[in-house]
């Protein structure tokens, strides 16, 4: 017989389960630093992390040298490359701290594909408990975006939308995308829990990116997708520090910026550029002071909308 234990008396354990999606310029330089970072923080007591890396690329001669490939990875697929070079530079020596990350080598095309990744990546978490447990479980789904079309940007953000969480669940979403010109780009944080969205993803600011009809990179053919916008390194870099700086205050101090941070490395600058910035006139206009209960309102209004829309339209 197991009996429940007050929420205020169990011992917090947090689950994370990260999957990065695209592994080039920016995506190799966060795997190889979040690895580390896992490495060292999963000794801490009831912290545990599952890692997946998504890329559907192979490693090219172009590769070597300013990404994390050398010559030896030609031919193979980025993201098993990357998880044979993690596993070997940190290894099991008898403390438990061995890093073994999932690789998908493969595109992300559809949402209930991607879906299946992350719970397929999940492997310490399992939920739900259906029985009395001493611990309070909480999980963390955190999708970190390196890829260079607007196409997976897509699939990415609808499954962002597409989750729903109860309060049972005690379950969030945390999406951090970043978007890399040559020498300058954007981050920009989403993040959703039982409450509803606390943070919109990129396609609220860039709504261009749900209209762009370029091909998948999975219609692409290889000569195609040889072809790509160059950036320098320095700009993938700082892409992956910001990401990890975003990530890494998630984990330790559960906290969440909600907006977006642009940077140029030609400057030297880093602007943080918070929600409330692009939507304090909404705030005025609807007498509201957070980004949930402006959604609400803004929903309720095209719901009517419709209706008298469709009024009309039966009226005519």
């Amino acid at each position: 017989n197991f009996r429940e234990v007050p929420d205020m008396a169990k011992t917090r354990r947090d689950y994370y389960t990260i999957v990065v999606v695209g592994v080039g310029g920016t995506g190799g330089e966060l795997v190889t630093t979040l690895a580390k970072y896992i490495y060292d923080k999963q000794t801490q007591a009831n912290v545990y992390f599952d890692l997946a890396i998504i890329d559907g690329d192979r490693v090219e001669e172009k590769n070597c040298g300013r990404q994390q490939f050398i010559s030896e990875d030609i031919g193979m697929f980025k993201v098993d490359a990357l998880s044979m070079a993690i596993s070997e530079c940190l290894l099991d020596n008898g403390s438990n701290k061995a890093i073994d990350v999932l690789s998908y080598a493969e595109y992300i095309d559809d949402v209930k594909q991607f879906d299946e990744v992350v719970d397929a990546s999940s492997r310490h978490m399992l939920f739900p408990c259906k029985q009395p447990t001493m611990y309070d479980n909480r999980r963390h789904i955190i999708i970190l975006g390196c890829v260079d079309n607007h196409r997976a940007r897509q699939t990415l953000d609808a499954y962002f939308y597409s989750k729903e969480f109860d309060i049972n669940s005690k379950t969030d979403l945390l999406y951090i995308d970043s978007a890399n010109e040559f020498d300058f780009g954007t981050v920009v944080v989403g993040f959703k829990d039982c409450k509803g969205i606390q943070c919109p993803p990129r396609s609220f600011y860039f709504p261009e990116v749900l209209t762009s009809t370029e091909k998948k990179a999975s219609e692409l053919s290889c000569g195609a997708l040889n072809i790509s916008s160059p950036q320098h390194y320095k700009t993938n870099k700082m892409a992956a520090n910001i990401i990890f700086s975003l990530l890494s205050n998630f984990i330790e101090y559960k906290e969440v910026f909600k907006g977006q941070v642009y940077f140029d490395t030609r400057y030297c600058e880093v602007k943080r550029k918070p929600l409330d910035m692009f939507i304090s006139d909404l705030y005025n206009k609807y007498k509201c002071r957070t980004f949930p209960t402006l959604l609400k309102k803004l929903n309720k209004n095209k719901e009517k909308a419709r209706e008298k829309e469709g009024g009309l339209i039966v009226k005519n």
